[in-house]
């Protein structure tokens, strides 16, 4: 059908193929969204319904193209001259920066021309793709095992160690103290000048029995170190700015009061933790890039600034790599990477769990992501073919239980949970499985599993259509 043709369609005919789509994903959206657990609607029929959803969308593009044949054309040139203009953006200065500027402009004008040619044919599979994720996960989350037993436990003497600057004030708007002692539970308050861990030894010495901390993932870090140290659980009140670790227990980071369940009707939950040259951390360690940028003066304050002065002086053709050597599991050996990110459990890249989170926190493994320049991979075998490409450059993923990062320094900087340090290298990180005791609201437990079967995708997805999971 010629773009002629398809315009002089009645309006009515020529949107009845969208029109059913809409109406086909609105019914199943609302169905998964409603349907309340009790609900005999079988996961593996939900699974199925979202397959047909996604199956139906690329049947709606080329519906959309074959009406009009500029549109993917206008695609693909809106797409190259965006990622050209990011690009530019990023990585130069002055004139090349305001360049890249316009061209990413240009290609976000492109792509949105091609959005608005075909309204119905773009609200079509906008409720394709909601209607896919939307049914995808409930499909998961319904086939989540809740019938694992659990460890109820009540401590006799918990202590909560506050911070509160931290999260903008959290610890004071949500009067997280008050009710804190209202449950029984001693509370410290971190004040300027005072040694957080020194602050958790003295209330162990005291007899506390379960350790607590209200601020971000570097105090809760600190904290945990203790708690391991002296084998007591561990209670986070995601009371900071980010909540990473929080967020990956299971926790609600917009109510951090609601933690607070833990100490009187808590149950026992042990995770994995990891440590950097002895220095424990629950979230990550950041090589590179990162590290350098964090480690600015400026960047509390300025952030997106900082980074856009930062950027081009390490992404330069000629900037010399970073200084530092690692050898992957496959035994490549990389060296001068830009970014090297090692994260206590991997984290998600893809899939329809939210990028950036950890599905599970007692894999026993550490997650590796590595970005390497056009010179910063030294293969071990130079016929090997594999290690051939990544020494040109890209991303690597990895995961490992413990890994070595040399360097001709004698330290380097690091990002250990969003707070630079420098550490003397070798710098050995280590998974250590299971070794972290959490006391945790049990909804969390629930939560956490959730979210582990989300993170399975759309091979979950196929594999429960099929009745294989």
């Amino acid at each position: 059908m010629s773009a002629n043709d398809r315009a002089m369609m009645p309006l009515g005919v020529s949107c009845v193929p969208h029109a059913a789509c809409l109406y086909f994903a609105t019914f199943l959206s609302t169905m998964a969204i409603t349907t309340n657990k009790e609900s005999r609607v079988v996961p593996r029929f939900l699974a199925i319904a979202a397959l047909v959803c996604a199956g139906l969308v690329p049947l709606v593009v080329i519906g959309s193209w074959l009406g009009d044949p500029r549109q993917p054309v206008a695609l693909v040139v809106g797409v190259v001259l965006l990622g050209i203009g990011a690009w530019l953006t990023v990585t130069r200065r002055r004139a090349r920066r305001i360049v890249g500027a316009i061209l990413a402009v240009l290609g976000i004008a492109f792509l949105v021309w091609t959005l608005v040619r075909d309204v119905p044919a773009l609200l079509a599979m906008i409720t394709l793709m909601i209607g896919a994720v939307a049914l995808g996960l409930t499909a998961l989350a319904r086939s989540a095992d809740d019938d694992a037993p659990v460890q109820a436990w009540t401590p006799s003497q918990p202590v909560l160690i506050c911070n509160p600057k931290s999260g903008g004030g959290k610890v004071v708007s949500f009067k997280i103290a008050e009710q804190a002692r209202a449950q029984g539970v001693e509370v410290v308050t971190l004040e300027e000048g005072l040694d957080l861990e020194e602050l958790a030894r003295d209330a162990i010495a005291r007899g506390a029995d379960c350790l607590g901390m209200a601020g971000g993932d570097g105090s809760q870090a600190l904290v945990a170190a203790v708690a391991v140290e002296h084998g007591i659980p561990f209670v986070v009140i995601s009371a900071g700015t980010r909540n990473h670790f929080a967020l990956d227990l299971g926790l609600d980071r917009d109510k951090p009061d609601s933690g607070l369940v833990a100490f009187t009707n808590g149950v026992l939950r042990t995770i994995d933790y990891a440590t950097a040259n002895g220095k424990l951390f629950v979230n990550n360690v950041s090589f590179g890039l990162y590290a350098s940028i964090v480690e600015n003066d400026s960047y509390r304050d300025a952030k997106l600034q900082t980074t856009l002065d930062v950027l081009p002086e390490v992404l330069a053709a000629d900037t010399d790599p970073y200084d530092m050597h690692f050898r992957l599991p496959s035994g490549e050996e990389v060296s001068g990477s830009i970014v090297l990110l090692v994260s206590n459990n991997p984290y998600i890249t893809d899939g329809l769990l939210g990028i950036g989170q950890r599905p599970t926190l007692d894999s026993g493994l550490l997650g590796g992501l590595v970005i390497t320049g056009p010179t910063a991979a030294t293969p071990t075998t130079p016929s090997d073919e594999s290690s051939e490409s990544r020494s040109r450059g890209g991303l690597q993923r990895f995961t490992a239980t413990e890994l070595q990062v040399t360097s001709s320094s004698s330290e380097i900087a690091v990002g250990i949970d969003g707070e630079t340090v420098h550490v003397s290298t070798p710098v050995d990180l280590v998974s250590h499985p299971k070794g972290l005791t959490m006391l945790v609201p049990p909804d969390s437990i629930h939560v956490a599993r959730v979210r582990s079967r989300e993170a399975e995708g759309l091979a979950g997805i196929w594999r429960m259509a099929l009745g294989k999971a």
